[in-house]
């Protein structure tokens, strides 16, 4: 995903769905967008305790349903190790992902600098 282009998109997309009565795991403020799957489920940080962020947790929506959250009650490195190990199943997510014939593509932010 694009990183800030995707946040501001989310960020948007959560306040109307904020401002039309949808209840979000969180604050707007304090859900910021990191992942995105094929099928369009987004993975968030749950940025709080604002003053600890080792104790930050993972909230999934899915695509197709935007009112059915999931959390994971745990940091982002355990998210993913649980997810791709399978010992956490997100509802939101095809039954068999991971896929098994093709692994998971990590692709590094890239900051690119306008002179």
């Amino acid at each position: 995903m694009n990183f800030p282009d995707a946040a501001a998109g989310a960020s948007e997309v959560l306040s109307k769905y904020e401002s039309s009565g949808e209840v979000l795991p969180a604050a707007v403020e304090r859900l910021l967008a990191i992942a995105v799957t094929d099928n369009g489920d987004t993975v968030y940080w749950v940025r709080e305790p604002d003053e600890f962020p080792d104790r930050w947790r993972v909230a999934v929506n899915g695509a197709r349903d935007f009112d059915e959250w999931h959390l994971f009650d745990g940091g982002l490195v355990h998210f993913l190790v649980s997810v791709f190990s399978r010992e956490w199943v997100a509802p939101v997510f095809p039954e068999d992902f991971p896929y098994p014939d093709k692994p998971p593509v990590f692709k590094p932010y890239e900051r690119r600098i306008v002179s």
